[in-house]
């Protein structure tokens, strides 16, 4: 990987869950991270969910790993979401570079979906 191709300035957001005072809660994003990354667009995808026909726009986000921020592996997560050229990005898949460890390959798509 050649540190020149991290060139997309991408945000890392997670959110926190409080307290309203009346049994519900409200959801906040904050900022977990702003690094440089590799912004690798895939190609569209149509899956059919609830009901309807949905169609998604796909990325693959390749970071270096950073030792002040941990993301939490999980797959298909909604608590974390990364905020790219001002649009939000549901991670649906986080895992190590196998020819080098010092990065991480993120796989995201459009937050939501688009009904036709």
């Amino acid at each position: 990987m050649n540190i020149g191709e991290l060139k997309h300035r991408i945000v890392i957001e997670q959110v926190a869950k409080t307290s309203d005072g009346q049994g519900g809660y409200t959801s906040v994003w904050s900022t977990l991270a702003s690094v440089w990354a590799k912004a690798v667009e895939q190609s569209e995808r149509e899956r059919f969910y609830r009901g309807e026909v949905q169609h998604t726009q796909a990325y693959t986000f390749t970071i270096r790993q950073n030792q002040s921020v941990t993301i939490p592996a999980t797959r298909d997560s909604t608590n974390i979401r990364i905020k790219h050229r001002n649009e939000y990005y549901r991670i649906t898949g986080i895992s190590r570079l196998k020819d080098n460890l010092d990065f991480y390959e993120i796989k995201a798509e459009l937050w939501g979906g688009v009904a036709q």
